[in-house]
């Protein structure tokens, strides 16, 4: 009876032991004890040779899960030391090998091919699609592009290959390849936002943004809230010259992300498309908040501000930029213009002559030189050179009208006759006014002001001009 009484704890023992080593094995809410229990199997000089890689394996994935990635290697190198040969573990540890040397990853990846050549596992094609992606990120693409083909063929249904190889021609600019990558693999898959959006992205750079946003939309529908495809749908929608949409999607970005300096930026460039100046002036003002010296921004807001008529704040904006990049020629031209706006014509001509000595300067800049020189008082003055660069473009039939060859009749003909009407006869009845005041004709001047006024033309500069001179004409 005695001996009976002694062995009977140790049975207790020995089954709680047994017992604490299956909780290793064991599906766990919680890693952390699937650590402690793994770790006191593994403890265990009585644990099977057969179980200690099983344990080792499964304390590694409990550690991968706490994101503990050098404990997780070093338990998949102990366990892959007893047992070469596991698939499982040697693609667990090629995933965590990735982040920190991808080559030995590759070697791991390389060891299951190996393992399965006639891929009768599916860890085959995923290995194989996963070297592929390494080898190219290292620079051997013909190596990771086979190996991705070959995936393909080992696993027809898996659209990754295709995602992996059509982000590949995408960043390098083989535009074709890639959306025809990207279609192959929504034939698998057809709801896959992130490949919807890769070859909308593909099309918007061939300029096919119709089609472009067609897929960003379609991925919306998956995704609503996808902060790439709601920017993306905007800028293809803002280079399709659809700024009202833009702007939509811009706000609806905004929305989710408060104070984005890149939406805000966005959305400003989309309004200022759009005529919406003040708006336009609001979001470049939330730029600079943040990124004070921003030359973009600081452009697109003194291009708002000249249409709102805040000259002075236009010009603050323009000669911040100036400061820095003397030579910035629409920078200069328009400070030019809003001088002029401004009545402040001896400023205006030196920035358009600064302007015009530029490489590829614009021939209307000289007509503005001339009526600022004009206005100043000067008659002698001309277009020099310019009417001679460009004897049968426009601007040169304006030069001619102020020249004496041409009569103002004969400019509005041309006009008429143009491929956009509209946006000539604001031109030519803003120059025409121009011509009137100095001859002191103010009430023709008012007359063909309104006039340039009246096309509608609200996004040229001749129409801000227009407005300018009639608020200069009723306060005087």
């Amino acid at each position: 009876m005695k001996l009976r009484w002694m062995i009977a704890p140790l049975l207790i023992v020995t089954s709680q032991a047994r017992a604490q080593n299956l909780d290793c094995f064991a599906p766990q809410a919680d890693p952390h004890a699937t650590v402690a229990a793994c770790t006191q199997a593994i403890a265990d000089p009585k644990l099977a040779a057969g179980t200690l890689p099983l344990a080792l394996s499964a304390r590694a994935n409990a550690y991968v899960a706490l994101n503990d990635t050098a404990k997780a290697l070093a338990d998949f190198d102990t366990a892959l030391a007893l047992v070469p040969n596991d698939i499982n573990d040697l693609m667990s540890r090629a995933r965590l090998r990735e982040a920190t040397d991808p080559l030995l990853a590759e070697r791991d990846y390389t060891s299951v091919i190996a393992i399965d050549p006639a891929a009768k596992t599916p860890a085959t094609a995923v290995a194989m699609t996963r070297r592929g992606t390494l080898r190219i990120a290292r620079g051997d693409v013909a190596g990771g592009i086979d190996d991705l083909g070959e995936a393909r063929r080992l696993d027809p249904h898996n659209p990754d290959p295709l995602k992996i190889r059509g982000a590949y021609f995408l960043r390098t600019g083989d535009l074709f390849q890639a959306i025809a990558e990207f279609t192959a693999a929504l034939a698998l898959k057809s709801d896959d936002a992130d490949t919807l959006i890769q070859r909308a992205t593909a099309y918007a750079r061939q300029n096919n943004f119709t089609v472009a946003i067609a897929d960003f939309t379609t991925a919306l529908k998956i995704a609503p809230t996808h902060l790439t495809a709601l920017e993306g749908r905007g800028v293809a929608h803002l280079q399709n010259g659809n700024a009202d949409a833009a702007i939509t999607d811009f706000s609806a970005l905004l929305a989710q992300k408060p104070g984005d300096i890149s939406a805000s930026f966005l959305r400003a460039t989309a309004r200022l498309q759009a005529a919406n100046w003040t708006g336009a002036d609001e979001d470049y003002t939330s730029v600079l908040a943040v990124r004070g010296s921003d030359t973009e921004s600081l452009l697109g807001r003194a291009l708002a501000r000249e249409f709102t008529g805040n000259f002075d704040g236009a010009e603050t904006d323009l000669s911040t930029i100036l400061k820095s990049k003397p030579d910035a020629a629409r920078a200069l031209a328009t400070r030019g213009h809003v001088r002029f706006m401004a009545a402040k014509f001896a400023e205006a001509a030196v920035d358009y002559a600064k302007a015009m000595a530029l490489p590829n300067a614009p021939a209307d800049l000289a007509l503005w030189h001339f009526i600022a020189t004009r206005r100043l008082g000067a008659k002698d003055a001309d277009f020099g050179p310019a009417s001679e660069k460009t004897p049968d473009q426009w601007p040169a039939p304006i030069m001619r009208y102020f020249l004496g060859t041409l009569s103002g009749d004969a400019v509005l003909a041309i006009a008429l006759h143009s491929p956009d009407p509209g946006a000539r006869l604001c031109e030519v009845y803003f120059y025409l006014g121009q011509a009137a005041l100095l001859q002191d004709e103010t009430k023709e001047a008012a007359r063909l002001f309104a006039a340039a006024i009246a096309t509608g033309k609200a996004k040229f500069t001749e129409y801000a001009a227009a407005k300018a001179e009639l608020a200069h004409l009723k306060s005087h």
